[in-house]
């Protein structure tokens, strides 16, 4: 049978979501009694592993294993460093490279790819720590319109994301966010409608197999990361996003597949407007949870999430032979 490693919890403020993802996971692995062997590795907020509730080394654990499933969010799990880290000890994992998840998870360096490939993002600015929040403010304001969405540089799509409409409301979030989270992004908000597209690599004989796309539906100006949790929305299918949009839609998402190397399942989010739709973010560890889109697409694509578990597995053993 095949041991298999489910990472959850970590030293993110993103703890939560990925107990959640990790939960998920391991429910599904244990429908395939006969062939999965799903460990529950627990990584406290001080970054100390658990195995059985008991404190264990990481490499130890990590030996013992046929292939790891990393559902950590956030820093550490998706800066690239447990990809790292699973790489030295040799044992395959499900996910993007080191280097690929280093770039999905700060949001300008993957902007910067969508730009070069011709897809439309939102017009952003890095902010860097250091400086005066009033001189940053104003720097915003003569580079991008209002009103402004404010961001971590780093981390999960809508993951403490700030609106501010006037210069006042602007200085404040900037302060916040500095403060909390260091370097932050700045970019336009964009009013439109919410669009998630999922790809899961390999499924159905498909390079890259893609989910139905899905609208997101709120009450607020945006889908925040709390609303995800929690499955505080509604989603449709959007019936009149079709042929040639709906194609040039998936294509630029299976270009960014290409482009950066992604591996395993990632979702994607854009925002569509009578002027063109522009892609959001992407996320190479998406959440997994029943609350999350990514499995709501799912269920509407007619695709179960034990299926792509076990794909997901299967494959991960079948790339490193």
């Amino acid at each position: 049978m095949i041991r298999v490693a489910v990472l959850r919890g970590g030293t993110s403020r993103e703890y939560m979501a990925s107990l959640s993802s990790g939960a998920a996971i391991l429910d599904t692995l244990r429908i395939y009694p006969d062939e999965f062997i799903p460990l529950d590795i627990f990584i406290a907020k001080d970054g100390v592993w658990h195995l059985h509730g008991k404190p264990i080394d990481p490499r130890e654990v990590i030996k013992h294993v046929d292939v790891v499933w990393n559902a950590l969010h956030g820093e550490y799990g998706e800066d690239g460093a447990i990809a790292h880290f699973i790489q030295t000890m040799g044992i395959p994992y499900i996910g993007s490279s080191p280097y690929t998840t280093s770039i999905t998870n700060n949001k300008e360096l993957a902007k910067e790819h969508f730009r070069r490939l011709g897809i439309s993002t939102p017009e952003s600015l890095v902010i860097e720590e250091g400086g005066d929040e009033n001189d940053q403010a104003l720097k915003v304001l003569r580079t991008i319109a209002p009103p402004w969405i404010i961001k971590p540089l780093k981390g999960t799509c809508s993951y403490n994301v700030q609106l501010a409409r006037t210069y006042s409301e602007l200085v404040l979030a900037l302060t916040h966010q500095k403060e909390t989270y260091g370097d932050i992004l700045v970019e336009q908000y964009i009013q439109g409608r919410e669009l998630h597209l999922g790809l899961i690599e390999g499924f159905r004989e498909q390079d890259m197999y893609e989910t139905m796309l899905v609208e997101v539906h709120t009450n607020e100006p945006f889908l925040s990361s709390d609303m995800r949790a929690i499955g505080n929305y509604t989603h449709s299918i959007p019936k009149d996003i079709r042929g040639e949009e709906k194609d040039a839609l998936i294509a630029s998402a299976k270009m960014i597949c290409t482009e950066l190397g992604i591996s395993g399942c990632t979702s994607f989010d854009f925002i569509k407007t009578n002027k063109g739709t522009y892609l959001l973010e992407v996320d190479d560890i998406p959440e997994l949870h029943k609350e999350g889109i990514f499995q709501k697409s799912l269920i509407e694509t007619g695709v179960s999430f034990e299926s792509v578990a076990k794909h997901l597995v299967e494959r991960a053993l079948a790339k490193n032979k």
